[in-house]
């Protein structure tokens, strides 16, 4: 069984459910934004969010069992593929962006195993 280390109890919202009682699908990736910026901003104390953004670059969902409007459920950090795109104002180091970055790697792999690596891409 799978231990997770950051669990978020979502509400289900009236507006969330279609006339058949079901969560809408297009309503999961709202849960998934809220569980992330929660996770983030629970790893990443102290973050400057003015100076620094983290961006999602693909999502996709298989959707396993329906969620119904009574059902309780919460987002878990668990993940296959994770990427994240850190990125500054003017105003932000490159090393400041290296260093948050590498605290998001490291806690995300820390808690969801796997490896990663900071990629800097080149500007053309």
């Amino acid at each position: 069984m799978i231990q997770f280390h950051h669990v978020l109890p979502l509400q289900i919202r009236f507006n969330d459910v279609d006339k058949f009682g079901h969560v809408n699908n297009t309503v999961y990736f709202q849960f998934y934004d809220t569980a992330k910026t929660d996770y983030i901003a629970s790893v990443c104390k102290g973050v400057d969010w003015e100076r620094l953004a983290i961006v999602v670059v693909k999502i996709d969902a298989e959707f396993v069992a329906q969620i119904k409007a009574n059902d309780h459920i919460a987002g878990h950090e668990t993940a296959r593929n994770v990427f994240y795109i850190v990125q500054g104002n003017d105003a932000t180091s490159d090393e400041l962006l290296h260093q948050t970055a590498q605290k998001i790697i490291d806690l995300t792999t820390q808690y969801c195993g796997g490896v990663g690596e900071i990629i800097i891409p080149t500007v053309v």
